[in-house]
């Protein structure tokens, strides 16, 4: 609860309200309850809560979109490295239970 005191959207939204107020426990019924929220509802209400400007100048979108080309380039180098981790992985954990293995059938000839 402490976590979500620090964000004040959270503590203003309908579903938290309801979250902290139902005294039957039954919190799942009355969140279905709810009418559902459309795409525009949603990205309304994230333009209140967040603050966005949508009015920016070509330099700061420029900017914008450098970081996250730099960080899309992160990630994919990330997904190679991890997949070789993966294969590396899976060799060693072979290569172990294979030690493991013989090492078992030489203690058993004793």
């Amino acid at each position: 609860m402490r976590e979500c005191g620090k964000y004040e959207y959270l503590m203003e939204s309908k579903e938290f309200k309801i979250f902290t107020r139902q005294n039957t426990g039954e919190v799942d019924g009355v969140l279905k309850s709810l009418p559902k929220q459309t795409p525009l509802n949603i990205l309304e209400k994230y333009r209140i809560t967040f603050k966005i400007s949508e009015d920016c100048d070509n330099s700061e979108l420029t900017r914008y979109r450098e970081k996250v080309n730099i960080f899309n380039a992160f990630v994919t180098k990330a997904v190679v490295s991890m997949a070789r981790d993966v294969t590396s992985i899976s060799n060693a954990r072979s290569s172990v239970q294979q030690s493991y293995n013989h090492y078992g059938n030489i203690y058993k000839s004793f």
